[in-house]
């Protein structure tokens, strides 16, 4: 068997405890296997990544790649639903999934002499479910109530909104879950199409971190997935810029508070303004010395909540600030939002702001290193959505040659008037006054 290996070896006077042995290696059936090796952990993250989410579907199967995460694990060719849960959780593992925009994954953490079966029950449940009928509706009906229980959450319903204003009929625009009128219409035969369409290997990578070495990893991953079809990785439709004025969307509803999204398209994931963002994301919202958490809850008390995220794609981009206010407030804390991005666009950050911001993401950074779930997600999610793995001195030396200046001109190159987009959920109703708002 070919072998294509990539080896990041350290000197061991260079190896931190933290700090693990990384290889990449490819099968000759196309899946790749990347491992960190860390000797000193008492653990093992397994994860099984597939290049299959939100992006991929179809709106009449919208849905599906979240439908398709929830079946597998009702029982493969090798295994009952039983089975598979008990053989991790009886050694006091942990195996769960999780399905985004662009991916889909599996994972497990377990004891490192629990390895191999981690292992082997999650490529299992990958390449081998059966997706019986009996499962198929108890699941369908499972999906349909996670759907109703979302949307009796008003902070995650405006996250829905405010990507179907910033997206539209673009896939970013519709729901991880689907909607209930898709998840009726998807049978198994689209279950079965999906899954045999999406998972294959060169959709596919294999991710382990902590005590487990990289041959061992490598043998059993190339034997447990000889069933897997072999083919390239699967397209999607990308993004095309085509907004010309704010848009908003409010969703009119009995709360006890407003709750609101304002959010701005950016830069694909690999683009090298990317870590100024996640420092000006990191000034603005994202911790309790952030300027709205000061403005808008500590000195006028009008959120309990208000933050500020990033979403980061292969092809484009979303910064956006979300919060949960007081109802007669609304609109001041809108104001002072956009306020605050103002400043940022007219002013340069001072020195000292600027360097707290970098302790804190460079301390986050450091600190998430030292665990193996961290790194298997760090590994899988680079290798599988980006062209390189960092390190952690990589990530850090180009946080810390962030300038003041790269702060004031990214915030100039996102925050334009033109391009903002507010959804909203509350009893507000008057969306043409809402948009007269959005002046920056």
């Amino acid at each position: 068997m070919e072998r294509i290996r990539k080896v990041n070896r350290m000197r061991s006077s260079e190896l931190s405890e933290a700090e693990p042995i990384r290889k990449i290696e490819k099968l000759d059936n196309g899946l790749r296997v990347v491992t960190s090796y860390m000797p000193q952990m008492h653990s093992v993250a397994i994860g099984v990544w597939l290049k299959a989410g939100l992006r991929n579907e179809s709106r009449r199967i919208n849905g599906i790649s979240h439908f398709v995460e929830h079946l597998v694990f009702k029982g493969t060719k090798n295994r009952s639903d039983q089975q598979i849960s008990q053989s991790i959780e009886g050694v006091g593992g942990v195996l769960n999934a999780s399905t985004g925009e662009e991916v889909t994954f599996f994972y497990s953490q377990v004891p490192r002499d629990k390895f191999a079966l981690a292992l082997e029950v999650l490529l299992d449940i990958v390449v081998n479910p059966v997706f019986k009928e009996e499962y198929f509706e108890k699941q369908r009906s499972i999906v349909l109530e996670e759907i109703h229980m979302c949307e009796d959450r008003p902070s995650g319903v405006v996250q829905d909104m405010i990507n179907e204003v910033m997206w539209g009929k673009h896939p970013l625009g519709r729901r991880i879950l689907g909607t209930e009128q898709s998840i009726h219409g998807i049978s198994r035969k689209d279950i079965r199409e999906y899954h045999r369409r999406m998972y294959v290997t060169g959709n596919c990578v294999v991710s382990v971190a902590g005590a487990a070495e990289h041959d061992e990893v490598f043998a059993q991953v190339a034997q447990h997935t000889r069933d897997m079809p072999r083919s390239g990785r699967q397209r999607f439709t990308r993004v095309r810029k085509t907004q010309t004025a704010p848009a908003v969307l409010v969703h009119q509803k009995k709360t006890e508070q407003c709750h609101f999204c304002l959010g701005v398209r950016t830069f694909h994931r690999e683009h090298p303004d990317r870590f100024g963002l996640k420092l000006l994301s990191t000034l603005l919202g994202e911790n309790m010395s952030s300027r709205l958490f000061r403005e808008v809850r500590e000195k006028r008390g009008l959120a309990y909540s208000i933050h500020t995220d990033i979403d980061r794609y292969v092809d484009t981009g979303a910064f956006v600030v979300s919060a949960g206010v007081v109802i007669d407030r609304t609109k001041e804390a809108v104001s002072i939002v956009l306020r605050e991005l103002k400043k940022l666009i007219s002013r340069t950050i001072p020195k000292r702001e600027l360097g707290r911001a970098k302790e804190y993401v460079i301390g986050l950074t450091k600190m998430g290193m030292d665990r193996v779930m961290a790194q298997m997600l760090w590994a899988a999610d680079s290798l599988l959505l980006s062209r390189k793995i960092m390190s952690p001195e990589e990530v850090i030396r180009n946080f810390q040659a962030v300038t003041a200046e790269d702060i004031q001109r990214i915030a100039n190159n996102v925050f334009l008037e033109d391009q903002l987009n507010l959804a909203m959920i509350g009893p507000i109703s008057d969306n043409e006054g809402v948009v007269k708002w959005l002046e920056l």
